[in-house]
């Protein structure tokens, strides 16, 4: 077992887990190749069942997810798969979980939340540091947000998606230098839900997905030793994706403003109602 299994497994120990989540995250975590995908909780059914009925469901389950199994890491493996050109797929690269065992059901069980994920956090940097990637993919805006400041390095959003940069890695007093890729997670194109919510059209969520293909394109250059710069074709596609993220957010700023002035209106309302309620109770 190598040494950030290692870490793994111990920690997974110390804390306890659910039965299947340990097994699970292992599995996740071995692939050979020097890439890690980050995610959050790669998949929502990892306390619950074995990996491979985890990832690519079971047909004879009553459970529409257990099923199915995990559209988001099926999606990793394709993308990886479409880009490799059918020579890698979801067992030949790492992905870790930035939360470390840390689901959304263990979390609702903890009493200091806020001190055990700091700790998990912590966990995930010594796995990665000590794996040593060549390229990191992230696929989640967690480090955005976490109090482990190292994490900060690994920031990521939709805005962001398809950047490239450098970062150094410390174990003990040797460094390592790793790409980080940002990008984002693909429930945004696959759930229903999130396409309702965010009103994407059907243009929107075809250019969320050939987005993230280049994200994973960028990686294997990067693994293979070629370059990394985008050609027309791809710097098109980005600009498309940089105008349709950025007219979003314009949009939500906007909304967001005219939120708090309809609500400063309000307030001022109810004071002048107030006011004019004490000066006529004064005479």
């Amino acid at each position: 077992m190598s040494n950030n299994l290692e870490i793994l497994e111990n920690y997974g120990t110390t804390i306890g887990t659910y039965e299947h989540s340990l097994p699970n995250a292992l599995e996740l975590a071995k692939g050979r190749l020097p890439l890690v995908v980050v995610m959050q909780e790669p998949c929502n059914l990892a306390d619950e069942v074995p990996y491979e009925e985890m990832v690519y469901g079971d047909e004879s389950a009553e459970g529409v997810r257990e099923r199915v199994g995990c559209p988001a890491l099926q999606q990793v493996e394709h993308l990886a798969e479409e880009v490799s050109g059918g020579t890698y797929s979801l067992e030949d690269f790492s992905v870790f979980d930035i939360n470390t065992l840390h689901s959304k059901d263990m979390q609702d069980d903890l009493q200091n939340l806020e001190a055990d994920l700091h700790t998990a956090h912590q966990t995930f940097w010594k796995m990665l540091t000590t794996k040593a990637p060549k390229v990191i993919l992230v696929l989640t805006c967690t480090a955005c947000s976490s109090q482990y400041r190292p994490l900060k390095s690994l920031y990521s959003s939709r805005i962001s998606a398809a950047t490239e940069d450098t970062i150094t890695l410390w174990r003990n007093s040797t460094s390592h230098k790793a790409t980080v890729i940002r990008a984002f997670h693909p429930s945004v194109y696959l759930r229903d839900d999130y396409i309702e919510a965010e009103k994407w059209s059907q243009d929107e969520v075809l250019l969320a997905n050939k987005i993230l293909r280049l994200c994973f394109a960028k990686a294997f250059r990067i693994l293979s030793g070629e370059p990394c710069a985008e050609d027309d074709r791809e710097e098109a596609l980005l600009q498309a994706w940089k105008d349709t993220v950025g007219a979003r957010n314009r949009s939500r700023a906007l909304k967001e403003n005219s939120r708090n002035a309809d609500l400063q209106s309000e307030v001022a309302l109810v004071l002048a109602d107030k006011m004019g309620a004490l000066s006529i109770g004064g005479k």
